[in-house]
């Protein structure tokens, strides 16, 4: 436990270091850890990914949903899992594409499959890769 100060996680290469005023603040910290970290990554990759989609968000949002990885609502603002960010990169890809490609089509349609696999290609696979990992998280 942190003697003094408030409670942090940092990354040092593989590892998150965590500094604690309290045991019972450990999910917190990391969740923000998580959160700040996702926004960054998803920031990055939607510069890379949005032209190729055609579309960027209007509003970027980290979440905690307990049952999607991902939404995009009406206006514009793409919705991500922080948990994503535990997953292989180019799954993070995939959803981040995926709710992108609802951008320019709105629904499930053969049309909306079509764009996300101009997109990724192998997006199935990523896919297959999202709901076999998704049950292992214990975090």
């Amino acid at each position: 436990l942190a003697p003094a100060g408030r409670s942090a996680c940092d990354r040092d290469g593989d590892e998150l270091r965590v500094r604690l005023t309290t045991a019972a603040a450990l999910p917190a910290v990391v969740e923000r850890w998580y959160r700040h970290a996702a926004a960054a990554h998803a920031h990055t990759r939607i510069a890379e990914l949005a032209p190729r989609v055609g579309r960027a968000p209007a509003r970027l949002a980290i979440r905690a949903q307990r049952s999607r990885w991902g939404s995009c609502s009406s206006r514009g603002t793409v919705n991500l899992n922080w948990r994503l960010l535990q997953m292989p990169a180019a799954v993070f890809d995939y959803v981040l594409v995926h709710e992108l490609c609802h951008l320019l089509v709105p629904n499930h349609s053969p049309r909306f499959w079509s764009e996300v696999a101009r997109v990724l290609p192998d997006f199935a696979a990523q896919r297959a890769v999202l709901h076999r990992l998704g049950r292992q998280l214990a975090f």
